[in-house]
């Protein structure tokens, strides 16, 4: 069975569900029981004022850790979630609370949904001003914190996802013993929730399936696109699969792996089917730093997005800050790695002369000056076959310059 895993997309809570919330001792460090007691009972009702949530009485909690034999000291979160579970609750809010001197008192509050045990939310405070303080201001903030966090995670999202055409090209898929082409179907989920099945059938070469979903995206909502032959008996039928992991719609509009935003999705190594989603996510204008790293035993640079890369390469900080997504004047930034030696090349020509293996869209940058940037040039060395990008404008040692080849934002002071 093939597949083709690159996605599972969480999106989903809304404040438009009612959310039941069990609120339980918080753990005690420095504090007497009472005052941990009184804690609680503050923070529960902070929580009402600020709204949003519906709080279990602490009487049905006592009860039910009665009726379990329970106390609440020593219990963990995982036993938490089930007691919270039994009381009816969507989510436990736990955390803990602690008194480092006479003056200066610190509680963080963590929120865990019951049914998948995860945590959604947290919030802390610092009190520097006693107790008082963190009665009176502290647990007021907290409450507010966590309900604003939800509401702003509760924005459920409408979109309409389309499927256009799909080419099937034998060589990615099977036939029976009999020489037929098995039957092809798409699938469309949401958490294990069909959204939309779509027989394609038996066709091979391009199809038109032309199909619309409209469909609300909600956080922690799992979401998967497959394409795959329904009806191999003698034979393993092939299956392909997009997933995608996000921790929310924030984290989805800044990340490439959302597969309906893709355009076109390759299968195997022919075939295709072609995904659009209607209104695509807002452009993300921020700025990311781009680090430079050297490789722990070749004098060969790299250059990425990412700060802990894989493979032996040592961090020698931040170059220069550029976008992740093409921003209106920007052209992309493509990186290349040579087919004989290493050395990766980053350039805005899309198809340098050369032994060159396309590696993608690194970043985005603009080709000419423009209000705050700097020009960032391009130097190589023949004797390390290794291309350098620095903002650095003096010649380097070994190194020839080659001019610029696109301009970015420098880093900062603290970089």
């Amino acid at each position: 069975m093939i597949r083709y895993i690159s996605a599972l997309l969480f999106i989903g809570l809304s404040l438009g569900q009612n959310i039941v919330v069990a609120v339980f001792d918080f753990e005690n460090n420095g504090l007497n029981d009472a005052q941990v007691r009184q804690v609680t009972s503050r923070l529960e009702s902070e929580l009402e004022k600020a709204g949003g949530f519906t709080i279990v009485e602490r009487k049905q909690i006592n009860d039910l850790l009665e009726e379990q034999k329970l106390q609440m000291s020593g219990l963990v979160d995982d036993y938490l979630v089930k007691i919270g579970s039994m009381l009816g609750a969507t989510h436990i809010l736990t955390g803990s609370v602690g008194k480092m001197t006479d003056k200066y008192y610190a509680i963080t509050a963590k929120l865990v949904n019951t049914g998948s045990g995860v945590l959604e939310n947290s919030a802390n405070y610092d009190a520097e001003n006693g107790l008082p303080d963190l009665m009176k201001k502290g647990l007021r903030a907290l409450a507010r914190e966590l309900v604003k966090k939800e509401a702003e995670k509760s924005e459920v999202v409408k979109y309409e996802l389309s499927i256009g055409n799909v080419f099937l090209d034998d060589s990615d898929f099977t036939r029976s013993g009999f020489g037929n082409p098995l039957n092809i179907a798409i699938v469309v989920w949401e958490d294990r929730n069909v959204v939309k099945r779509i027989n394609v059938g038996k066709v091979r070469g391009l199809e038109g399936v032309n199909k619309k979903l409209p469909i609300e995206l909600k956080l922690n909502s799992v979401y998967k696109l497959y394409i795959g032959e329904t009806d191999g008996i003698l034979t393993t039928p092939k299956i392909y699969e997009w997933n995608a992991t996000w921790e929310g719609v924030e984290k989805a509009k800044q990340d490439d792996e959302w597969f309906f935003s893709k355009g076109k999705l390759k299968i195997g190594r022919k075939s295709y089917i072609e995904v659009i989603q209607n209104p695509p996510f807002p452009v993300d204008d921020t700025k990311y730093p781009i680090y430079r790293f050297l490789h722990k035993t070749i004098n060969e640079h790299f250059y990425t997005k990412s700060s802990n890369p894989k493979g032996s390469w040592i961090a020698e900080g931040v170059e220069f800050y550029a976008y992740k997504e093409q921003v209106e004047g920007t052209v992309p930034i493509y990186r290349f790695l040579h087919n004989s030696y290493n050395d990766h090349f980053y350039t805005r020509n899309s198809n340098p002369k050369g032994y060159w293996k396309k590696q993608g869209v690194e970043f985005y940058a603009y080709p000419t000056s423009i209000e705050g940037t700097v020009p960032i040039y391009r130097y190589y060395s023949k004797s390390n076959q290794d291309h350098f990008y620095t903002t650095d404008s003096l010649a380097v040692e070994d190194y020839i310059r080659q001019g610029i080849e696109f301009y970015a934002f420098p880093k900062t002071v603290n970089d």
